[in-house]
């Protein structure tokens, strides 16, 4: 009975250990099953689209491997052509038949195979990362590994030659060649060795783009001392120490402070021509040299320009010819955007002003100023939170403060202007320049600070005509209302009528000068007699018309013109539109005027400063430090009738 019972205690205890087992072996496949993670409805319609696939093999992979943001270095689902060869049955029936498709999409789906994705290339990060999408269940591309090499290895010459292309002064290179044939010579007595030479690559030394080169023999190793292929410059700047500069790095920045391209343009021009190129920063600290060099050549430019004039002033007044004591000249004001601001941009932050005498045909410049509210000194100031502004710190290129308004600056600018033509000897006596009364006052104010007479004001002609039509654009006429005509139509008859008087006023001025080119009183009668007629002569009075004023009137019929106003004049004019007329004719024949234009001057030799300024510092660049040097190398292309 002992026995018996020990061996019913053995069988339960086995079957309970089997039963534990069981238990043990399906909780560690259910949690295996956990961590395997892939789709396999997705891998389905996966092998659906690309098309269907004989084998498909799957790698186990953990889900957090696949988190947003992480890169799988080769890991993945790979699939390849070929007989099945996988170890889950439930992938593999899942490959080769969709239970989600028809019979018929099946039985289509077996007879078409599209193009799959080559998997055994891998893919570079760009198309991995358009290909890839947070969420896919499968990863299929594999990803490249990108090898970047070293420099060194991508050198385009080879160890101990030159290679490229050089900048040399062939009067050197003739030097060298001559110091290389006779040092060969000694050096081998009475053995001649009949090998080539060639430039040594060890020996060869760039400063910038100049360059020091040795030539070598090829049989015998005869070297020559290296030697300077270029040309130094005559003179260096003050307080600097060292050789003297290599000419050509100058030359080389030097037509970039007249024109609009920087260093940024010099650096892609030398790669062009295989020319190794200084960097940017020697490129940088020359083209400020250069900067300071023309503002300084300007200068000295101007003083011999205002030191020639006062010297022939007087010498006409000592000879007794009708010279005045003064002189006459036109200045003009350019800013790089207006000072206001136009359509919401950004107003004005630098402006220049020249001076141009009118006493002689030449039209010499005498003055330049300018006015600048950028500083990188300053903003480095202001970052740290230290005082800064015009003047506080060593070269400080703000002139005036950034929170002034830029059109305040015209004052200064000729109040500056006229004091350096004050301290030459030449005191201004007339002032040509546009309708803003900024510059005169600024001039005034220096000249009533030194004790002398304000100056006359005299307006230019060119900013006249400018003005006059833009007051034609609010001309509206009663003789084109009623009928057919829209509000339109007869705005545009008016317009045609004031751009008629405009053209008439300014072919007047000249007309009448012309008659009388040495009598003002005569200039002015007759401009007072003329400024009634053509208001009359519109409305079809032509009594007091003459020929040489224009007067369709006294035209024949060949030579008349096609008229410039409906129905060639002759218009039935109302009391209002006389009285509006006969204000637009005013605005140029008034007294007054006409005593502001009878010289009939411009500032056209300003406004072509402005122009070439626009090159050298164009609007869509903001030059900080260069700024001044620009503007006077501007000014300094303007061919002046003396040489020194």
């Amino acid at each position: 009975m002992a026995v018996q019972r020990q061996s019913r205690t053995i069988k339960s205890a086995f079957r309970l250990f089997v039963v534990v087992g069981l238990l043990v072996f399906a909780h560690a496949a259910y949690s295996a099953a956990q961590h395997v993670h892939y789709d396999h409805h997705a891998l389905c319609r996966s092998s659906s689209t690309m098309g269907r696939f004989s084998a498909v093999k799957v790698r186990m992979v953990r889900r957090n491997n696949f988190q947003v943001g992480n890169i799988p270095w080769n890991r993945g689902v790979r699939m390849e052509r070929g007989h099945a060869r996988t170890e889950d049955p439930a992938v593999a029936s899942c490959s080769s038949r969709s239970p989600d498709l028809d019979p018929v999409d099946q039985q289509s789906e077996s007879t078409h195979t599209a193009p799959f994705i080559d998997v055994k290339k891998r893919l570079d990060e760009d198309t991995y990362k358009m290909l890839y999408k947070p969420g896919d269940h499968v990863i299929i591309p594999r990803l490249r590994i990108s090898k970047t090499k070293c420099y060194t290895y991508r050198r385009s010459y080879t160890k101990n030659q030159v290679r490229g292309n050089r900048i040399i002064d062939m009067q050197r290179l003739e030097e060298l060649v001559s110091l290389f044939i006779a040092g060969h010579q000694k050096a081998n007595g009475k053995k001649v060795c009949k090998a080539g030479c060639k430039f040594s690559g060890k020996l060869e030394k760039m400063i910038g783009l100049g360059c020091m080169e040795a030539l070598e023999c090829k049989s015998c190793g005869y070297k020559t001392t290296p030697e300077e292929l270029f040309q130094r410059a005559d003179s260096r700047r003050p307080g600097a120490r060292g050789p003297l500069p290599v000419k050509t790095n100058f030359q080389v920045v030097t037509p970039g402070a007249k024109d609009r391209y920087g260093i940024s343009a010099i650096k892609p021009l030398m790669a062009s021509m295989n020319i190794k190129d200084p960097s940017r920063t020697t490129l940088q600290k020359k083209m400020n040299v250069a900067s300071e060099t023309y503002e300084k050549l300007n200068e000295e430019q101007m003083e011999k320009n205002r030191s020639i004039l006062a010297e022939v002033k007087r010498l006409r007044i000592k000879a007794g010819l009708k010279e005045s004591a003064t002189v006459a000249v036109e200045s003009d004001v350019g800013y790089n955007n207006p000072p206001k601001g136009r359509s919401r941009g950004q107003p004005g932050t630098q402006a220049e002003c020249p001076m141009f005498e009118k006493d002689t045909d030449k039209n010499m410049i005498v003055a330049l100023s300018t006015e600048n509210q950028h500083c990188r000194g300053c903003d480095k100031l202001a970052e740290q939170g230290l005082p800064s502004g015009p003047g506080s710190h060593e070269g400080c290129t703000r002139t005036i403060d950034k929170h002034v308004k830029l059109g305040c600056s015209e004052k200064k600018m000729a109040k500056q202007n006229t004091k350096t033509a004050l301290q030459s000897g030449l005191q201004v006596g007339i002032s040509c320049n546009d309708n803003d009364g900024k510059i005169l006052d600024g001039t005034n104010e220096a000249l009533r600070e030194a004790g002398l007479p304000p100056a006359e004001k005299q307006d230019c002609v060119q900013h006249n005509t400018r003005n006059h039509r833009n007051k034609v654009f609010n001309l509206c006429l009663d003789v084109f209302a009623g009928g057919k005509n829209t509000k339109k139509a007869r705005e545009e008859a008016s317009r045609r009528v004031g751009h008629y008087i405009v053209k008439r006023c300014n072919s007047a001025l000249y007309t009448a000068r012309r008659h009388h080119p040495d009598s003002d009183v005569d200039f002015f009668r007759e401009l007072e007699s003329l400024r009634p007629t053509i208001v009359n002569c519109i409305a079809g009075e032509h009594s007091k018309c003459t020929y040489e004023f224009g007067c369709p009137e006294y035209i024949s019929e060949s030579r008349r013109p096609a008229p410039d106003i409906p129905g060639g004049g002759n218009l039935a004019l109302s009391e209002d539109d006389r009285y509006a007329l006969q204000n637009l004719v005013d605005y140029r024949l008034a007294p007054e005027t006409v005593k502001r234009q009878r010289k009939l001057w411009s500032a056209n030799k300003s406004e072509a400063v402005h122009n070439r300024a626009l090159k050298a510092v164009p609007k869509a660049v903001t030059w900080k430090r260069n700024y001044k040097g620009r503007v006077h190398a501007a000014a300094l292309m303007r061919p002046y009738p003396f040489h020194f």
